[in-house]
């Protein structure tokens, strides 16, 4: 949707062994079992501020799996505020991404996006129009197999996710004039953290909602869906934060749809990890592994 009607949407144990994104690499499931033996927990605040202490202690303690070589999962979880940080990395050099759009004209969930057996992940993408019957249109530029399904609208996002068919980039919707090489690509934003690794965020408006961005690091590209709310400001802070303190380390990330939109769904070797959202969506990104080169 438009920038008026978007959806916005511990245990400290750490193995020896180092996944994509410098976070411990351990067997499947046991982060979820770690939670499940630390005793009776009081009811998590969904209102108040989370503490950035929290958050950066709940990443600290994110154990992560390795389904497939270049792929990482792990996920973080703050107790006393209800979050659930899904963290999936992946290797420029073994996976891609493309751009989906709905399978109907009212919409899609995340599960309807992936069209072969070889993808393995997906995620909610740019924001949409909704008309008076329900049916959902890109609010701003959308490029799908090198065509250019809508234009590029002022209020639709400050950034681009995009993929020329060998890397993928994000950039300031300014600094993208040239459009001719890319493959794949969707406004959105706002950019939660500017090229070079600058906290895109100067103000918190302390609204919490569901999350969905992506961030890159290097070789990598990392997904991050938020379940239990963050604001824009918090999560710009998480990404932006150099992993030594930390935080992610991006040299640059983007806000994706969130709110009701916020869904993904992983499926790689033995891993299935499945966040339903709200609400069906127009588009979504989906990452699939590499050929040969």
């Amino acid at each position: 949707m438009n920038a008026g009607i978007s959806r916005l949407s511990l245990a400290l144990a750490m193995s020896a062994s180092i996944g994509l994104a410098g976070l411990p690499v351990t067997a499947p499931g046991s982060a979820s079992l770690a939670l499940a033996q630390s005793g009776p927990q009081s009811a998590p605040d969904r209102e108040a501020t989370p503490d950035l202490a929290g958050l950066l202690a709940a990443l600290a303690a994110m154990q992560k799996t390795e389904p497939l070589p270049g792929l990482s999962v792990g996920e973080a979880i703050d107790p006393a505020f209800g979050i659930r940080i899904l963290v999936v990395d992946f290797d420029q050099a073994r996976f891609g991404l493309r751009v989906v759009e709905q399978r109907t004209a009212t919409g899609s969930h995340a599960v309807d996006f992936l069209e072969t057996a070889d993808d393995v992940f997906v995620i909610n993408g740019g924001f949409f129009e909704k008309s008076s019957g329900n049916q959902l249109s890109p609010s701003g530029l959308l490029i799908a197999g090198g065509a250019v399904v809508a234009e590029e609208h002022p209020r639709a996002g400050s950034g681009i996710l995009y993929s020329d068919g060998a890397r993928i980039g994000i950039a300031p919707r300014n600094a993208l004039a040239d459009r001719s090489a890319l493959r794949e690509a969707i406004q959105v934003g706002p950019l939660l953290v500017d090229p070079g690794g600058v906290k895109g965020i100067y103000k918190d408006d302390i609204e919490r909602h569901n999350r969905s961005a992506i961030c890159l690091r290097g070789e990598v590209f990392t997904a991050i869906v938020v379940e239990g709310g963050m604001s824009l400001f918090q999560l710009a802070d998480l990404l932006s934060l150099p992993a030594a303190d930390g935080g992610f380390g991006c040299d640059v990330a983007i806000n994706l749809d969130g709110g009701p939109s916020t869904q993904a769904l992983l499926r790689a070797g033995q891993e299935y990890r499945d966040i339903a959202g709200d609400s069906p969506v127009q588009n979504a990104i989906v990452v699939f592994p590499r050929g040969p080169r």
